[in-house]
């Protein structure tokens, strides 16, 4: 779901990542190095449960579109510190319901690596 950033106003698009962006060939790389990025560049403590989840694209943009007519837009914007940072387009602000779809979508969920694991 949309958030009000701490200025108050509201975030235009929902922000992810996409593993595959990264230099990384395995996904198991992918993962690692998208660990690193939120934890070293981002500052991103994560917690005992903290977890990547997957989704796929084209199935999660078709599966909210059949379900509630909303047209969701993947687009590659790449930060300074996060080149794999993708913004997620149509989503309303306080849509939960859009938010349940995407969340419907998730196949994988993958623990975020840190130092020792």
């Amino acid at each position: 779901m949309l958030r009000m950033d701490g200025d108050g106003t509201l975030e235009e698009y929902l922000s992810v990542s996409c593993p595959n962006l990264t230099d990384q060939e395995s996904f198991e790389k992918q993962l690692a190095e998208l660990s690193r990025i939120y934890i070293e560049e981002k500052d991103f403590t994560p917690g005992k449960t903290s977890a990547f989840a997957l989704f796929q694209v084209g199935q999660t943009t078709s599966y909210v579109k059949a379900t509630v007519d909303a047209s969701l837009r993947f687009q590659h914007i790449p930060e300074d510190d996060d080149k794999t940072h993708t913004g997620v387009f149509g989503i309303e602000y306080d849509n939960d319901l859009i938010s349940e779809l995407i969340a419907d979508c998730v196949g994988f969920t993958f623990p975020v690596y840190t130092k020792g694991s």
